[in-house]
């Protein structure tokens, strides 16, 4: 499959899948979840400790969207977006580690999975942990090939808190971030190590070869 045709079918599937999660939000009602996440978000203004039971983020921005009307479209709107953003990040990540093939695949994975669809389409935070996971280990990925590089770390603070701040499930993205560190730190000391020894052993040689014939002479 060429990178080209690839592309384009990534973007369709994008498209397809981003309307099935767009369209007819309003078309039930609210389940009893939901309506618990609204009356928490309602009392905010009142008592903002509510947030101690529910995932910050998400109950703020449904805070907010609730001063556009209590309609079911209205505040199941940015978990909907979350949710289609979510497939160009997976897009752009199994870009980076399976290339384009391997990237269409995952991404119809992702498109066509049942639960994603369902939560995209529901008021919580689940869309938005997603996103932000898959977001913060494309930026570590980017980080992680340029060490100088200070914008992908920057991302990865980003994402690393957006994934803190929608849900305790949120926690394992700054432990992949430790992990990923750690590991590519060692990766590197031992590859240093192998240089030096590598150059040293080479110098070795270079030195026994040159001493060799001045011993000759001078033994003559």
């Amino acid at each position: 499959m060429t990178p080209r045709y690839a592309r384009w079918c990534a973007v369709l599937v994008i498209v397809l899948a981003a309307t099935v999660r767009l369209w007819d939000l309003g078309g039930r009602s609210f389940s009893a979840l939901e309506v618990a996440r609204i009356n928490a978000a309602e009392q905010l203004t009142i008592s903002p400790e509510s947030t101690d039971n529910f995932d910050p983020f998400p109950l703020w921005l449904t805070h907010l969207m609730l001063r556009y009307g209590y309609r079911e479209g209205v505040v199941r709107l940015p978990a909907a977006l979350a949710g289609a953003a979510a497939l160009g990040a997976m897009w752009l990540l199994g870009k980076q580690l399976l290339g384009w093939e391997g990237a269409l695949y995952v991404t119809l994975l992702l498109a066509a999975s049942p639960l994603h669809i369902q939560l995209s389409r529901l008021v919580g935070p689940d869309p938005w942990l997603v996103l932000a996971m898959l977001a913060g280990i494309l930026a570590l990925w980017h980080a992680l090939r340029g060490w100088d590089a200070v914008r992908p770390w920057l991302a990865v603070g980003v994402a690393g808190c957006l994934a803190c701040v929608c849900g305790y499930a949120g926690l394992l993205l700054p432990v992949i971030v430790a992990a990923a560190i750690l590991i590519a730190a060692e990766r590197q000391r031992r590859c240093s190590i192998r240089r030096s020894g590598g150059a040293l052993s080479v110098a070795r040689l270079a030195g026994g070869g040159s001493t060799g014939p001045c011993q000759c002479s001078a033994g003559r």
